[in-house]
């Protein structure tokens, strides 16, 4: 709120934290105080028909989630559901709320309810905080300039929040433990496997019977070992699984198809080094990389430290790190919104 206020962006904000004790952090009530024009700060309890006033009269509702946990339980559907467009997390809790990346010309910009942001697991996570400014910019300008693209959107909200009725969740869940009280143990359908990349479980009939799908799927993750076994692996087939493990910056999986041609084996060779006590790291579709280490001893469970590396140029990052002939682990961001890890071994 601070940045797009500063930045002279024309909206009002009601801030919502629930206290019994008010709201006393220095910084919170200075960003207030300087917009108090702006936001409405509220923490004390008011009945839930204030807050449904809120949110109907709203344009949009804003939810920042943190974590996979971590979702507001069912406050941004109810605030859908009476016209809110959302701005949220793209959280895996949240993903049938289907707010979008690009709600206006992306993929499913059909389907779409708002707009999405990459999910973090960073405290104090300035690449989120950039996302929702950027995302808060574009969604003023959509209900202004293209107001018939916001109405769409809201249609959507609404149509989506009105489906999670509390009949279709015990109905839900009675589909789900029926079969379970009745002594029925669940089967995990081939799709369900294919979708998540779970190749390892899938039984070895489904190599006949989904051939195609599998291949597929393979190819989509990057899985050269499971590919094999439904085509065979040429050149081309090779490039397309490594670049898209690389993608998802899989590198044991860009392992598998490395050697199949020199400028594979050197984008992953080449992709850290390390000399003199500084490591250089180069990955064009890492927004942040962090070196994560163990604290010092101390009392009770041991802490870890986590340090990001100093980002030279987009893709390119660098940092002193000791050179104590450990291996360094890597915690990667990625533009996609990943989060993963590599390791920098020592040899």
């Amino acid at each position: 709120m601070e940045r797009v206020l500063d930045e002279g962006l024309a909206a009002n904000f009601v801030l919502r934290c629930l206290s019994d004790v008010g709201i006393e952090d220095p910084y919170i009530r200075a960003v207030v105080e300087r917009h108090n024009d702006r936001i409405y700060l509220e923490c004390q309890r008011v009945d839930e028909s204030r807050i449904v006033e809120y949110a109907a009269s709203s344009d949009y509702c804003l939810f920042p989630s943190k974590f996979e946990m971590d979702t507001f339980l069912i406050a941004q559907g109810e605030a859908m559901a009476v016209g809110a467009v959302p701005i949220a997390t793209a959280q895996q809790g949240m993903a049938h709320f289907r707010h979008n990346a690009d709600p206006v010309h992306g993929p499913d910009a059909a389907q779409a309810t708002g707009f999405a942001v990459n999910r973090s697991f960073a405290e104090d996570d300035s690449l989120l905080v950039d996302a929702l400014a950027r995302r808060i910019h574009q969604a003023a300008a959509l209900l202004h300039e293209r107001n018939d693209e916001y109405r769409r959107l809201q249609t959507n909200a609404v149509a989506t929040a009105h489906q999670f009725t509390w009949e279709r969740a015990a109905r839900l869940h009675l589909d789900s433990f029926t079969p379970l009280w009745e002594g029925r143990r669940p089967q995990r359908s081939v799709e369900l496997l294919l979708r998540h990349g779970w190749f390892d479980l899938l039984p070895d009939d489904a190599y006949k019977s989904h051939r195609d799908e599998i291949a597929e799927a393979a190819a989509r993750f990057g899985d050269a070992r499971t590919y094999q076994r439904c085509r065979p692996l040429d050149a081309s087939a090779a490039r397309t699984l490594f670049d898209a493990a690389w993608a998802r910056a899989d590198f044991a999986r860009c392992e598998q198809t490395a050697d199949t041609a020199r400028d594979l084996r050197a984008r992953l060779d080449n992709r850290h080094t390390v000399a003199d006590g500084q490591i250089t790291y180069r990955l064009p579709h890492a927004e942040r990389v962090e070196v994560v280490g163990l604290a010092p001893p101390a009392a009770g469970r041991r802490g870890t430290t986590v340090r990001c590396l100093e980002q030279l140029r987009p893709g390119e990052f660098t940092g002193q790190v000791s050179d104590n002939g450990q291996d360094l682990y890597l915690l990667l961001t990625l533009t996609s919104g990943r989060s993963t890890w590599d390791v920098v071994s020592h040899d």
